[in-house]
């Protein structure tokens, strides 16, 4: 499953000033503009391994072209920035990273890795192992330097990685999950109950 997205967002603002009719200075008009954009590519696979084993990977890409534009600084930051952290994606341009609390850090340009491993214990009981990884700077920094220089923050760290598992049961309400990952930025375990469906708008 190939997925491509492309994200747009523009502001602009216009003051004018008004002289008093002896003034020689003629009215001053000012237009500020801000533009902010998001494309993101992303690849998913899932391969079975036997009816009850199945490995899926996850790669991705969310590159903010306009993050060095200072104009870009208040649209590009809330609109196109991408937010890392949580168990769900709570906005458009939110991340899922099991190990830390929701939308705790962030980086405008980001490489993302997710291995899962998933067995049906016995019917309807499921068992999921997986791994998030996240790196701001590489890969694309080694074929555009432009990108190693772009704004993230990791708590300190070059890159976040977390393991994490979930027991599901496929229940006639719904799926019901527990989950339980750890992180490496020292955010502490986290944890994480559903029940029901969870809708996601993209």
């Amino acid at each position: 499953e190939l997925d491509i997205s492309l994200k747009y967002a523009a502001r602009g603002n216009m003051s004018e000033v008004i002289m008093l009719p002896d003034s020689a200075n003629p009215t001053k008009i000012d237009l500020d503009t801000e533009e902010a954009l998001l494309a993101g590519i992303s690849h998913r696979i899932v391969v079975p391994l036997g009816k009850k084993l199945s490995v899926g990977m996850v790669n991705a890409f969310w590159l903010n072209p306009l993050a060095g534009d200072e104009s870009a600084s208040t649209t590009g930051g809330f609109l196109t920035r991408n937010f890392i952290g949580g168990f769900r994606t709570l906005a458009p341009n939110a991340r899922s990273f099991m190990g830390a609390e929701p939308l705790r850090y962030y980086a405008d340009n980001l490489y993302y890795n997710e291995l899962k491993i998933q067995y049906e214990v016995r019917r309807k009981l499921y068992l999921q192992i997986n791994t998030q990884y996240y790196n701001a700077r590489y890969p694309l920094g080694f074929i555009f330097p432009y990108f190693e220089d772009q704004d993230y923050y990791f708590g300190g760290k070059d890159f976040l990685f977390c393991t994490g598992a979930t027991a599901g049961y496929l229940s006639p309400i719904g799926p019901i999950s527990m989950s339980v990952a750890k992180g490496n930025t020292g955010a502490g375990w986290q944890y994480f109950l559903n029940i029901g469906f969870f809708f996601d708008r993209k």
